[in-house]
């Protein structure tokens, strides 16, 4: 006999067939699911009622799917849902995002608004060593990412090689803009 006894090989295999058929039993009948889940369950609901607020003001701000960090991506909120700079829709982004800055907090992650420009240097760094060419930055503007960047033959390998260098609360501007925004 070369493979053990009869019972341990069937037993083998009647363990296979039952962990395939858990695993297909856990998915056939799942909605397809077009993004992760978030890191709380506190964060997903408050970045729900971000995207819903945004939208009770006239801001077509889609729902968010969720990054491999569990935290939410809207794409690019500027650049897809105004065409320039607006005092309006700052304030308004602000209020809405009062919620989500909260379950930020209580699931200690930092907010994007704590991050200090130095911070994002290596980063900026990175990106131009890789061809992509994004300025230094300042206070008044962390990430100033050229729209033509996204389209760039570089920006992919550029991208992989780069965003460890980004806190994961700044993320979502690796995000290409939705067509037809403005924006910078």
């Amino acid at each position: 006999m070369c493979c053990g006894r009869p019972g341990t090989v069937a037993a083998m295999f009647i363990r296979l067939l039952l962990g395939v058929l858990l695993l297909a039993g856990c998915t056939a009948n799942s909605a397809p699911q077009p993004a992760g889940l978030a890191k709380t369950e506190e964060i997903g609901q408050a970045a729900l009622g971000f995207a819903k607020c945004m939208r009770e003001h006239g801001y077509q701000v889609p729902d968010p799917s969720f990054d491999d960090q569990g935290l939410p991506v809207y794409g690019d909120l500027r650049g897809g849902v105004v065409t320039e700079k607006n005092a309006e829709f700052d304030q308004i982004r602000r209020d809405c995002a009062a919620p989500l800055d909260t379950a930020y907090r209580n699931a200690g992650v930092r907010n994007a608004k704590e991050v200090k420009p130095e911070e994002l240097l290596g980063f900026a760094r990175c990106m131009r060593e890789h061809g992509i060419d994004i300025p230094d930055p300042t206070a008044e503007d962390l990430m100033a990412i050229p729209k033509n960047a996204f389209t760039s033959p570089d920006w992919e390998p550029a991208k992989l090689a780069c965003e460890s260098l980004l806190p994961a609360s700044w993320r979502w501007v690796l995000d290409p803009p939705r067509p037809g925004g403005g924006g910078k």
